[in-house]
């Protein structure tokens, strides 16, 4: 068998997904024929799929110790640093690639995918748009630019842009009408009124046309929207159920409701005796904490605080949680926290503290106080208040029915598993409530609460409290946060950006007849 053959096999071993065996076939290439610059790019494509992030780099790398312009081991090697956050390394493969040859692709649109990720949002469109005119200029199968088009309409999205938004909402959808992440896009950027033509176009897509699993849901979920905004509860309830079912038969295998219960009661058997006095020396910086169950009004609250030119606002940050899987979780597959007091001996907590302030850097997060509105960090309270003795919490709160339907009613890709299921996503508003009631008794000055329907009802009094816990100086453009050009990556972005309004008080009471096993739940 000639050599092309045998590369060809392997090829399709990879797309096949049967990547043990193309690592083996790799292998015994490399013995018949030597080296093979195109073999071990494969190899690190393999290595990457399993999660095997250094072999991937290894791999790489000897690509380009083969040829040291090979242009896919120059973007692959930037992919894979991407991920594992070296972002100056992914920027310098990034770069070289495009000096070597200024009309690759690739390289265009994944450094924009840097760009974005580290809060250079303008610069991020400038390379979209470099990227997608090269691409026409290649006449190739627009199929291929979908993902391009959809970043960018996200990056849009993020800056409230609806116009551009919908622009790429219609390119993605004269593209593929099957491209239902577009129709999602959209769904999310417009209020619909009697007769949207685009209502008619996704119920069509649903009935004529052969579509995944998962365009499906996400067209269930627009539709969900659509007929909320003209007021027929019961269609919209309908497609929302329909959506939250059929995105738990997707991910089914990996949501398990138990581990979190038990991850909640392990976080407070850790803390109950914790001297609270082991704390960071790091004071030189402060950190913000806006936090609090998703869709309680923390995307609003960041708005505001960040109307201030003096903070970098952060938005929704892994860094937290990964500094605290790093030092302080034991097995969260399983629940099981390390003793926080052990953990403290091996690691000091000053030393914590720089290296996550470090890690912000990376994000162009440089100003002296940083907000951080991941919602989850209510989990890590305890950890915040060791670490970042100086930082401020503001805990969003928001009518638990409301609260819990406002998550029922989005997508949210990542883990939260139990946010698909009406009993579930009330058991975790449950535990969630209960684990407020332990970190307020224990750190009562530490937290500060953000009422949402205190806010709506009385935004001055109370948005002027919440500033003057945070130890900052009043001014009277907090009340105009929504005339805030940051970047709002959520599903909250267009409310947002929105002068408060009274409207979203108690959307709920429309859907109640619905939500049986909800309200059963949250009334116990």
């Amino acid at each position: 068998m000639d050599l092309k053959t045998e590369f060809r096999k392997i090829l399709q071993h990879y797309h096949q997904k049967n990547l043990h065996l193309a690592l083996e076939k790799s292998d015994k290439f490399l013995k018949k024929f030597g080296d093979h610059a195109e073999i071990y790019n494969l190899k690190g494509l393999c290595y990457e799929a399993q999660n095997q992030k250094e072999k991937a780099i290894t791999n790489y790398k000897k690509v380009l110790s083969i040829d040291p312009q090979s242009l896919p081991g120059l973007v692959n090697l930037g992919n894979v640093n991407k991920d594992l956050k070296n972002f100056d390394i992914a920027e310098k493969c990034y770069l070289q690639v495009i000096r070597i040859n200024p009309n690759y692709v690739k390289a265009y649109s994944n450094y924009a995918n840097l760009l974005s990720k580290t809060n250079r949002t303008y610069q991020s469109i400038e390379y979209y748009k470099k990227s997608l005119e090269i691409f026409y200029k290649t006449n190739e199968n627009p199929k291929n630019a979908l993902l391009i088009h959809y970043n960018l309409g996200l990056v849009y999205e993020t800056l409230g842009d609806v116009r551009a938004v919908r622009n790429q909402v219609e390119i993605m959808l004269k593209i593929d009408p099957k491209f239902t992440r577009a129709d999602y896009l959209l769904s999310t950027s417009k209020k619909y009124s009697k007769g949207d033509k685009h209502i008619e176009e996704m119920e069509h897509k649903l009935n004529n046309y052969n579509l995944t699993k998962f365009s499906k849901t996400l067209l269930y979920f627009s539709l969900g929207k659509a007929y909320e905004n003209i007021k027929d509860y019961r269609k919209s309830f309908e497609n929302l159920e329909l959506a939250n079912n059929s995105y738990s038969e997707i991910i089914k295998l990996k949501s398990n409701f138990e581990t979190e219960q038990d991850y909640f009661n392990n976080i407070k058997k850790e803390f109950e005796n914790f001297d609270t006095s082991i704390e960071s020396n790091f004071k030189e910086k402060r950190m913000i904490f806006i936090m609090g169950m998703p869709r309680s009004g923390t995307s609003l609250m960041e708005q505001i605080i960040s109307t201030n030119d003096n903070i970098s606002a952060g938005g929704e940050m892994e860094s937290l949680p990964n500094l605290i899987g790093h030092y302080f979780v034991k097995d969260r597959a399983k629940g099981k926290l390390k003793n926080i007091e052990e953990a403290l001996k091996k690691n000091d907590p000053t030393e914590i503290s720089k290296e996550f302030y470090k890690y912000l850097e990376k994000y162009n997060l440089n100003k002296n106080i940083i907000t951080d509105k991941s919602v989850l960090n209510f989990l890590f309270i305890g950890h915040i208040k060791c670490l970042f003795p100086n930082a401020k919490i503001i805990h969003c709160k928001r009518d638990p029915g409301n609260n819990c339907f406002s998550i029922y009613k989005l997508l949210f890709e990542g883990s939260m598993y139990w946010s698909y299921s009406q009993s579930e996503v009330a058991q975790y508003y449950k535990l969630y409530e209960d684990l407020m009631i332990f970190w307020k008794s224990k750190y009562p000055d530490f937290i500060c609460d953000a009422e949402y329907e205190k806010i709506i009802e009385h935004p001055e009094k109370e948005i002027k409290r919440i500033i003057e816990f945070c130890d900052l100086e009043w001014d009277d453009k907090y009340l105009k946060f929504y005339e805030n050009k940051n970047p709002i990556r959520t599903n909250s972005s267009d409310q947002a950006r929105k002068p408060i309004y009274k409207g979203s008080l108690n959307k709920v009471a429309k859907y109640e007849q619905y939500l049986s096993e909800m309200f059963s739940i949250l009334e116990k």
